[in-house]
């Protein structure tokens, strides 16, 4: 977004903290720029806040040797997921997944965004991925959630969606984790994988 006002997007009002016969105003954006914003900052979700675009300048650069796109996604996001994080698979329930709408890849990412504040964990780095489940309509999802989980810290997270939504597997990071869940990233369908990385 770009300083500055827009066509018709701004209008002046005056500042609160400005006396009655003061000539200072504020800029007041409109409806539409603060959606903007919120969307770029967010991913359109409200929910989680990625870190700034230098930071995000800097990995970009660290994953540029490259020699394959695979390659690439493993050297940016390997060293953000480091072995005290968790590998993270939910699966639902029938009634709660077909309540839920969960046949959608959006709404499982909105629910696993849902869920990561009903943890308080949306200071947390993730990358996720959605799959079809192979006997089932309801889709299910594999995730990397950044931190130091100790396994009584997996063990809670895994009752907290057991008690809710379904099954779940929650592991330590091994090697292969940010391989694994890259490849919804590299099939080129963008509606199967999220994230929130600095």
């Amino acid at each position: 977004m770009t300083s500055g006002t827009s066509e018709g997007a701004v209008s002046a009002a005056p500042s609160p903290s400005a006396s009655p016969g003061q000539g200072t105003s504020r800029i007041v954006p409109s409806r539409h720029q603060r959606r903007i914003t919120r969307d770029f900052v967010t991913g359109g979700s409200g929910l989680l806040v990625p870190a700034s675009r230098e930071a995000q300048a800097q990995a970009a650069a660290a994953a540029a040797g490259a020699a394959t796109a695979r390659e690439a996604w493993i050297a940016w996001l390997a060293p953000r997921f480091t072995p005290g994080a968790a590998y993270f698979t939910g699966t639902y329930s029938e009634d709660y997944g077909l309540s839920h709408g969960l046949m959608l890849a959006r709404n499982v990412h909105h629910d696993f965004r849902r869920f990561l504040v009903e943890r308080e964990l949306t200071d947390r780095q993730f990358i996720s991925g959605v799959e079809q489940h192979r006997y089932r309509d309801v889709l299910h999802l594999h995730a990397i959630i950044s931190g130091d989980f100790s396994d009584i810290d997996r063990r809670l997270l895994k009752a907290e969606w057991e008690r809710e939504r379904g099954f779940s597997r929650v592991l330590p990071v091994l090697d292969g984790c940010a391989s694994y869940v890259t490849k919804y990233a590299l099939k080129g369908d963008t509606e199967h994988f999220d994230w929130n990385v600095a």
